[in-house]
């Protein structure tokens, strides 16, 4: 009886199961290692950080990204400045490296104007965005007056049309961004794009690489090779994405350029691995041809005794007269 007792006792207390609330009754998810600093899951309501603007404002977030932002402005804006000597030293003959370098300044102010127009409300909200909107300013003005400079230098008396095509068409952008008027911003940043990348390959066309290593110029082109890819250090920046994407482009421009800065030297260093080397030497240039000479055949002495002989047209022919020693002969007159 007793052990019935019992035995009915730890079946009560078996059956017995712990209160709790809902909650407690669920599954608790186990961590696993290969989940282990994964990004945690996508939240269903989480608002974007840049917001829905095509153009976003936003604060960089941290000082490191700032810096980044102020840096790369201050790249910009000081390498506007750079063909300064370049403009001062042209002529009314332009060459080839000439006609370049006006049309670099040309279309990079039309591209300013352009970039200036895409993020202008960022000037006024602040945000990540705002020295960008400075450096841009900065450059299209920097490119306006040297443009007028380069014009007014290598412009030609009549049939010159580079006049009216630095008026007319940096007004025309301006009027394309207002007729815009805020609402395709992605369009009208293809565009910048497609001005600031034609300038850039103007720019290095406008180079003579054979004429000398220019220290600053050459270091004008590393500076901006690394100033277009600062963006990938902090890619939280909420900027545009044409924006950044003209920074690539705009980099490895740049970055080729300043190899070919450097190929001459690249060359030379590269020949003490590959031991002595005989250059051949340039062909000489051809002789021209000169005609071949033709002898000079002198006439020979008429033959006295042939002509005295020979018939006279007139008459027979005219023995010689045998003259007497003691006759004088008269001298002729």
């Amino acid at each position: 009886m007793v052990v019935c007792k019992v035995m009915l006792l730890l079946a009560l207390v078996v059956s017995v199961q712990p209160v709790g609330s809902p909650s407690d009754r669920l599954p608790t998810a186990t961590s696993a290692s290969h989940l282990e600093g994964s990004s945690p899951a996508p939240q269903p309501h989480r608002e974007d950080p840049c917001g829905t603007h095509p153009v976003p404002c936003n604060p960089a977030g941290t000082g490191g990204a700032l810096a980044v932002t102020i840096l790369s402005s201050i790249v910009s804006a000081a390498l506007t400045l750079l063909p300064i000597k370049r403009v001062r030293g042209l002529q009314l003959r332009r060459n080839e490296e000439d006609t370049f370098l006006w049309w670099f300044l040309f279309l990079g102010l039309n591209g300013y104007v352009l970039w200036t127009i895409y993020f202008c409300h960022c000037f006024v909200q602040g945000g990540s965005a705002l020295y960008i909107v400075l450096a841009c300013t900065f450059g299209a003005v920097a490119h306006a007056g040297l443009l007028a400079v380069a014009t007014r230098r290598t412009t030609t008396p009549g049939g010159d049309n580079r006049i009216y095509l630095a008026i007319v068409v940096p007004l025309g952008c301006c009027l394309f961004a207002a007729f815009l008027k805020f609402k395709e911003r992605h369009y009208m940043g293809w565009v910048a794009l497609g001005f600031s990348v034609s300038s850039h390959l103007c720019r290095m066309g406008s180079a003579d690489y054979r004429g000398g290593f220019d220290t600053l110029v050459v270091a004008a082109s590393f500076a901006g090779g690394i100033n277009g890819f600062l963006w990938l250090t902090s890619p939280q920046l909420c900027l545009s994405e044409e924006y950044k994407i003209n920074s690539y482009i705009i980099g490895v421009i740049r970055s080729v350029e300043t190899f070919f800065w450097f190929k001459p030297k690249i060359v030379r260093f590269l020949w003490k691995f590959e031991g002595e080397i005989v250059i051949a030497p340039a062909p000489a240039p051809a002789a021209p041809a000169v005609a071949p000479a033709v002898p000079v055949v002198a006439p020979a002495a008429p033959d006295v005794d042939a002509l005295a002989a020979a018939p006279d047209v007139d008459g027979p022919a005219v023995d010689a007269v045998e003259v007497p020693e003691n006759v004088e002969l008269m001298p002729p007159v």
